[in-house]
This record gives C-alpha cells, sequence and structure tokens, in this order.
C-alpha cells in the first residue's frame, strides 16, 4: 500500500469513521464484493433480456 493510501486509511481511523485502520480495509473489501456482485446480477439480467442471449457490443 502507498503511503498516501495509508495515510488515508488512517486518518478515517483517526476522525472516528472506523475504530480501525483494518475494519476500514474490511469494510472496502465488502464495498467492492457488493459492487461486483451488482454488477454480475445487472449483466446476468441483460444477457437473459437479449433476445439471442448474449450482450452484443457496438462501437
Amino acid at each position: 500500500m502507498t503511503d498516501q493510501k495509508g495515510a488515508l486509511i488512517s486518518a478515517q481511523t483517526e476522525v472516528g469513521t472506523y475504530t480501525s485502520d483494518s475494519q476500514h480495509i474490511r469494510d472496502l473489501i465488502r464495498r467492492e464484493q457488493a459492487r461486483s456482485a451488482d454488477i454480475e446480477a445487472t449483466r446476468l439480467a441483460l444477457m437473459k433480456a437479449s433476445p439471442a442471449g448474449r450482450l452484443v457490443h457496438s462501437a
């Protein structure tokens, strides 16, 4: 982790947003997992709604 990112995480802990740096990191991981799951659910819904059952990318 870069010093800048570490400082950002520590600053959030210092102001009381999180009780520890590890709590902040766990929260970031949970948010990323939820975001990835939402993206996958949207992708699957679009594929299901597509007549051919696949997504077509246009340029």
